[in-house]
């Protein structure tokens, strides 16, 4: 018989720092049994509605024994609040080949993410130095038009200044190709995921290893994972758009 009155083990993270430590305290629990849940139910009464929440904690901190997560008046209301604990850091999402086949979507979106970074870099810096050059020549040539049409060098200077929009042109279209590249492929992978937990999880439910709650907490957790990238992924690439027309912000 468990004690049901006070939180058990929680999964082995780093101590926590700094605001988001202060606003939400850990209370850390050693032992090696720490994957349970955390429930909250009315004391009386069936049927009730069932919330199932995983907490946050960017995969390397967090459980449900926070005190933010306190499920007390949920179940004050007749709401059953279970809380996933799961593991943490490289224990929880590392694979070292000893435990049989894997299949991941981690390394590829990974590895996308990586060169993402770089190719973006180098094409928005592109981009940053020919529209300077797209201004400074429009400026030059709008001054100097007089000076081109009597000295015979108007079609010179129009194929010229084609020529540098042209090659601003396709370098935006280049960096515009990446981002078309690389946030449906993470979004494939996403449903990838979540094909291989379905797949996975429907068969070890008909061998009654699995509840069918436990199979829709891990779908959502599938979103929390995969969501957080892709909204980094946009703030970075608008932040290196920015960068195109204030070229000191990107220095």
């Amino acid at each position: 018989m468990r004690d049901a009155t006070r939180f058990v083990a929680t999964a082995p993270q780093v101590a926590g720092a700094g605001p988001p430590a202060e606003l939400l305290p850990r209370q850390t629990v050693s032992g090696d049994d720490y994957l349970n849940l955390n429930i909250w139910a009315p004391a009386t009464g069936t049927g009730h509605l069932v919330l199932v929440f995983i907490h946050g904690g960017s995969s390397t901190s967090g459980a449900g024994s926070v005190g933010g997560y306190d499920g007390s008046r949920f179940a004050r209301d007749d709401v059953v609040l279970v809380i996933l604990n799961y593991r943490l850091g490289a224990e929880g999402f590392a694979w070292f080949g000893d435990d049989g086949e894997s299949v991941s979507t981690r390394t590829p979106l990974t590895v996308a993410t990586v060169l993402f970074r770089r190719r973006a870099n180098v094409v928005y810096n592109e981009a940053r130095d020919l529209i300077s050059m797209v201004n400074a020549g429009f400026q030059e040539r709008l001054s100097g038009v007089r000076e081109a049409q009597a000295f015979g060098h108007t079609e010179t200077t129009v194929h010229s200044f084609q020529q540098l929009n042209r090659e601003y042109l396709e370098s935006r279209s280049g960096a515009q190709r990446l981002s078309a590249m690389y946030f449906p492929f993470s979004q494939f992978l996403a449903g990838v995921a979540g094909v291989i937990v379905l797949g996975v999880g429907a068969g070890m439910i008909r061998d009654d290893r699995l509840t069918n709650g436990a199979l829709i907490a891990f779908v959502l957790y599938i979103d929390l994972f995969f969501s957080p990238i892709q909204q980094l992924a946009q703030v970075f690439d608008a932040w290196q758009q920015t960068t195109i027309s204030a070229p000191g912000s990107g220095s």
